[in-house]
């Protein structure tokens, strides 16, 4: 704030263009005490049940489902990471600078210690591209140090060869960022030494926890290089069983009914059918 005003310039370092709008539309006054205020709630104070249904329980999907689906603490922490990598909203050396703090950038990720952003550590450093090489030559995709999220939307966009693939290929790239950072931090903080291979290790555990919640029956070998191979030419098995429509006894009709909605609430059909012991029909 600048004279009773928004900075319009530290609201675009800082925030997303969506959040910007509304912020300007908010009147302060610099003697009134500042309180959050929570939108999805139209009074603007917290509800447990608004933040549920923020996250997807009504319809079936959002974080919550993918951390039941998958059934690993792992998978809940690393998609937070994630939505704030996407984001720029990592604390790198990169990040701090924007707040106005000098300090002196060495990247953990690197022997040289070059200076810590966020593609450079998640890309382009020597750990991460040791990491990424590892594991995309073992799933078949080319790596080229690129930024950050070219190289996810590479990793996200290509297509599984089954559904199994599909799962490996699409949480992949969140755990390597994971525990990328994770092992950062940790050589910042407590001077553990970083380590590819200790990633890998993580990255290959984590992956594997993940298959043996969300595919209970599926076998795979301890090496990760024959684990991709199976993943990639596992074949989907097909169930199939006869339904035949059988007519009623003399004299009786038969009443057939589907339905659908999309949602509780939300839109909904249904439609029946009637047929007589002939298999006529009746009406419809």
């Amino acid at each position: 704030m600048h004279n009773e005003t928004w900075r319009q310039d530290k609201l675009i370092d800082l925030l997303p263009v969506n959040v910007i709008n509304i912020i300007q539309k908010v009147e302060f006054d610099e003697r009134r005490k500042d309180c959050p205020y929570w939108l999805p709630e139209g009074t603007g104070a917290f509800t447990c049940k608004s933040a549920w249904d923020l996250l997807g329980r009504k319809r079936g999907g959002g974080v919550l489902s993918l951390v039941q689906r998958f059934g690993t603490k792992e998978c809940l922490s690393s998609l937070f990471f994630m939505l704030r990598l996407l984001q720029h909203k990592i604390h790198t050396d990169e990040a701090v600078r924007r707040f106005g703090i000098v300090t002196v950038s060495r990247c953990s990720c690197c022997y040289n210690h070059e200076e810590e952003t966020i593609d450079h550590l998640f890309s382009n450093s020597q750990v991460a591209r040791s990491v990424w090489s590892f594991f995309c030559s073992s799933c078949g995709i080319s790596f080229v140090p690129l930024q950050i999220r070219q190289n996810l939307m590479k990793w996200w966009m290509t297509k599984g060869n089954n559904s199994v693939h599909t799962v490996m290929l699409q949480c992949l790239p969140s755990l390597i960022c994971w525990e990328i950072w994770k092992s950062r931090c940790a050589a910042n903080f407590e001077n553990i030494r970083l380590s590819a291979r200790h990633i890998i290790y993580q990255v290959s555990n984590t992956i594997t926890l993940i298959f043996n919640c969300q595919f209970p029956d599926l076998q795979l070998p301890h090496s990760w290089i024959d684990k991709c191979i199976v993943l990639e030419k596992k074949s989907p098995v097909i169930h199939s069983q006869i339904v035949c429509w059988k007519k009623p006894v003399s004299g009786y009709i038969k009443l057939n009914v589907d339905g659908c909605s999309k949602g509780n609430p939300g839109s909904a059909g249904g439609g029946r059918i009637i047929k007589d012991h002939h298999g006529d029909l009746v009406t419809e």
